[in-house]
């Protein structure tokens, strides 16, 4: 049994056993000369058009609105047998679904949001959990016993406070309470970003960014650590910390989504001003590096255009034993990745590109905000060594963003935000208008688009999430300032759900299984 030691903000890493006899303890973790880099190669140029000769998208299965008189936002979304479970934040009074019981107020600023809605589109729980000060929840999965949520908090969630901002880690129950909280923070910032879990492994990696140093922690590039950092975890179904790997340069660095191989290794990624899996070009470019369990980093890829580029998302499809493992990620561009020559010049660098400034280190604070100008979502997917394979931009004229990817088969699911009309619109999701989520279906093996879905009421729609389910929906999440579904708006932003069949169960594009 893993075990760790957590006292006053520090963590404290001890040996653990781990299913493959291996010892945290005992690792030696590689040098930066013996990390493996892989340079991108040529790329293709893939942009989606959406109703342009492509498959007609589905039709929704069915779509549901919540939310108290504040702001709720479901940031994360994941799924087991009847359920998906919402994690994320609300800043105002929740409603009880019980008659006759009390609403409940809000605790601080930002408290935890956490809800339950069965495959059918019906709101099951609604709760909220936190402080006097703010805390949020940015990542949920699935941890053999029900699920886990990670944030971060201001106050004292769990048995200890660090700095300013802690990042967290805590069992949701039976009755979607949030309990058992591990706090872990040294004396600055620390967010976790993100969760990902496999039951059955019994295994969770979180993401996330730390500003100063998280006690316990080890470097696995030796080559020291900045101001702002990334962190991979691994926990136990807990919330346990294995083992923590911060990592970085001297500039802005963060990790902002988790996934888990069919190996059991950990997949993060995230961005970077500096010169973190290759040589930087002077702005931010986006990263993915892969980890065992036992925390050794295997490689790290990083890729940039002219301008900046985020990863968001990442999730795993295919097999390694049928040479077809393959990691999807997603995520937003303000330049021109993946297309035409600057792409993938002569000596495998990528060009000078500008920077993306971070909202902040606020609860839920990401740096997916565009100073103005035209972005597109890409989605990008790395082989099993991390090499590049290929990158297809979504969007049109104007500002697109893609915040979160699942995979189904050999099809890859892309959600996001458009305000330039990216995608076709589908009637029985609503008129449109504003900004809209979008749902953009892509072949794993080529990127090809296979269509793409646009969605929304007439006022302004923000996807944040999305799961798949056992009973082949994809539901995506985010955020509305209209109405999505019957139920009339509560105030603030509404959170919303909205589920799409998946291709395999006649989701309007051939799978590939």
């Amino acid at each position: 049994m893993a075990a760790a030691l957590v006292a006053a903000g520090a963590l404290a890493l001890v040996g653990c056993s781990l299913g493959d006899d291996r010892k945290v303890a005992d690792v030696t973790l590689p040098e930066l000369d013996t990390t493996t880099t892989t340079a991108p190669p040529q790329r293709d140029d893939r942009r989606g058009r959406g109703g342009d000769g492509e498959e007609a998208p589905p039709a929704p299965v069915w779509t549901l609105q919540f939310g108290g008189s504040g702001d709720d936002v479901p940031r994360a979304l994941s799924s087991s047998d009847d359920r998906v479970v919402v994690a994320g934040s609300t800043t105002g009074e929740l409603p009880a679904l019980v008659e006759g019981a009390a609403a409940r107020p809000v605790l601080g600023g930002t408290d935890v949001l956490v809800a339950h809605v069965d495959t059918e589109g019906e709101l099951v729980s609604l709760q909220g959990a936190g402080t006097p000060a703010d805390d949020v929840a940015l990542g949920v999965a699935p941890n053999g016993a029900g699920a886990m949520a990670c944030g971060s908090t201001g106050g004292q969630l769990g048995s200890t406070v660090g700095g300013s901002l802690d990042l967290w880690c805590g069992l949701l129950d039976e009755d979607d309470t949030l309990a058992g909280v591990v706090q872990l923070g040294g004396t600055d910032s620390e967010v976790a970003t993100d969760l990902a879990g496999d039951p059955e492994q019994d295994r969770l990696y979180a993401a996330g960014r730390v500003g100063g140093l998280l006690p316990g922690a080890q470097d696995p590039t030796g080559r020291g650590l900045g101001g702002g950092d990334a962190i991979a975890l691994r926990l136990t179904a807990d919330g346990t910390p294995v083992w923590a790997r911060q990592f970085g340069t001297p500039m802005e660095d963060a990790s902002t989504a988790a996934a888990i191989a069919p190996d059991g290794d950990g997949i993060v990624a995230g961005y970077t001003d500096g010169d973190l899996g290759r040589s930087s070009s002077g702005g931010r470019d986006a990263w993915i590096s892969r980890f065992d369990p036992a925390g050794r980093q295997r490689w790290i890829t990083q890729i940039g255009s002219a301008g900046s580029d985020v990863i968001h998302s990442v999730a795993v499809a295919g097999s390694a034993a049928r040479g077809t493992e393959t990691f999807v990620a997603a995520g937003t561009t303000d330049g021109s990745l993946g297309a035409g020559d600057d792409a993938a010049p002569p000596d495998g660098n990528v060009p000078p590109r500008g920077t993306v400034p971070p909202r902040g280190d606020g609860p839920g604070a990401t740096p997916d905000a565009l100073p103005g100008g035209d972005s597109d979502g890409f989605a990008a997917a790395f082989a099993t060594d991390g090499t590049l394979s290929w990158i297809t931009t979504l969007g049109e004229d104007g500002v697109d963003r893609a915040a979160a990817v699942v995979t189904d088969g050999a099809v890859a699911y892309v959600a996001g935000t458009t305000h330039s009309g990216f995608g076709e619109l589908v009637p029985e999701a609503g008129a449109g208008g504003g900004a809209d989520g979008f749902l953009a279906a892509l072949d794993v093996g080529s990127g090809e688009v296979l269509w793409v879905a646009r969605f929304g009421s007439v006022g302004d729609e923000e996807v944040t999430s999305m799961t798949t389910t056992e009973d082949g929906l994809v539901v995506l999440g985010g955020t509305t300032t209209g109405q999505m579904a019957q139920t009339p708006p509560a105030g603030g932003l509404d959170a919303f759900l909205i589920a799409f069949p998946l291709s395999a169960a006649g989701g309007g594009a051939a799978s590939i299984v």
